[in-house]
């Protein structure tokens, strides 16, 4: 597979690194652990010559000679690094497949495309303020609005690239590099441009079935309200399902052309 190779005078802008996960899938790649931090050190000598004598014809003197010994120290800090190290090293490895249509469960992949924003905890504070009107005499609406009270307040995006396939992920706040009220104030409901994430292919289209058959009634109860759960709020049965690494996009190239 082609290489990522980041184009010379690029630069790419992230809105969400999942640095924990990172850090764990570089350690299995690097032997010798993760890089976290780097130390510089540069000496400049500087030599001066000073002569002291006597003009008798014989040049008696003493010649001294004194060194100036210059350090300069620099601390880079390779943490902010992780996820850009990684990334080479996937490439490198030729592990990013960039069609998810012909992966596989565990994967990692490349997708990019438009993006769909669905931020859950404006809604729920909309639903505490009372400015979201709900159809009182709705019982579907009733069973949406007490499944948002439960849920936890996260972020979802859903990518759909030029053949419109899908993939839906979860964006936890804590690995946001913007707040996620930026997403809804700035954006609405979808990103503008084109951005691409590279994660962890887990969920493959279709709709899926349990494993086994629980006998006990209560434990099949709770299993069929997860699943309406899963088709109100979750992911589309339609779209693969994506752990998202991080989630980027290619800004300010360098401008080629001259006056």
């Amino acid at each position: 597979m082609e290489q990522l190779v980041q184009p010379i005078g690029s630069l790419y802008d992230f809105i969400y690194i999942d640095i924990h996960k990172s850090k764990i899938l570089l350690a299995q790649i690097e032997s010798d652990g993760i890089l976290t931090h780097i130390k510089s050190r540069t000496e400049q000598q500087n030599l001066s010559i000073n002569k002291a004598g006597i003009d008798t014809g014989l040049v008696l003197g003493k010649e001294n000679n004194n060194t100036d010994i210059e350090s300069i120290e620099q601390s880079f800090d390779a943490a902010l690094s992780v996820h850009l190290k990684l990334l080479h090293k996937l490439s490198e490895q030729n592990r990013i497949k960039k069609d998810i249509t012909k992966s596989k469960v565990g994967d990692i992949v490349l997708f990019s495309g438009v993006v769909d924003i669905f931020d859950i905890s404006t809604f729920q504070e909309l639903l505490k303020s009372g400015l979201l009107p709900i159809p009182k005499k709705d019982k579907d609406w009733k069973e949406i609005v007490g499944f948002f009270k439960i849920i936890p307040s996260t972020v979802q995006f859903t990518f759909k690239d030029e053949n419109e396939n899908r993939a839906w992920m979860t964006l936890p706040e804590n690995n946001l590099l913007m707040p996620s009220s930026d997403f809804i104030l700035k954006y609405g409901g979808s990103l503008e441009g084109e951005w691409s994430v590279i994660g962890i292919l887990d969920s493959l289209p279709g709709d899926r079935k349990n494993v086994f058959a629980d006998n006990r009634k209560n434990i099949a109860d709770l299993n069929k309200m997860s699943n309406e759960f899963h088709n109100i709020v979750g992911k589309h049965p339609d779209h693969f399902g994506v752990t998202p690494l991080m989630i980027f996009r290619r800004i300010a190239d360098v401008d080629t052309q001259t006056n």
